[in-house]
């Protein structure tokens, strides 16, 4: 269980590993679940005119958010 040291969610390896775990258990028949996906755009571009600090700062915040409002058993 690696968690990403800029927003403290689960890696993209992990998430891997659990969704395929989870839509292998759906398919079963055995569970359900909910996939949220989102995309942030324009990184480079925040970067260039905010500074690099400032993408982190604002990864960090949206993982701080996520996992504010996400059930202690999701990730």
């Amino acid at each position: 269980n690696s968690l990403c040291p800029i927003t403290g969610l689960v890696s993209a390896r992990s998430f891997r590993d659990r969704l395929r775990a989870s839509a292998l258990l759906a398919l079963l028949g055995e569970q359900h679940f909910t996939l949220m996906a989102f995309a942030v755009h324009d990184l480079q571009l925040i970067q260039d005119q905010a500074g690099p600090q400032s993408v982190d700062d604002m990864l960090a915040l949206m993982g701080q958010r996520l996992r504010g409002v996400m059930r202690s058993a999701s990730t």
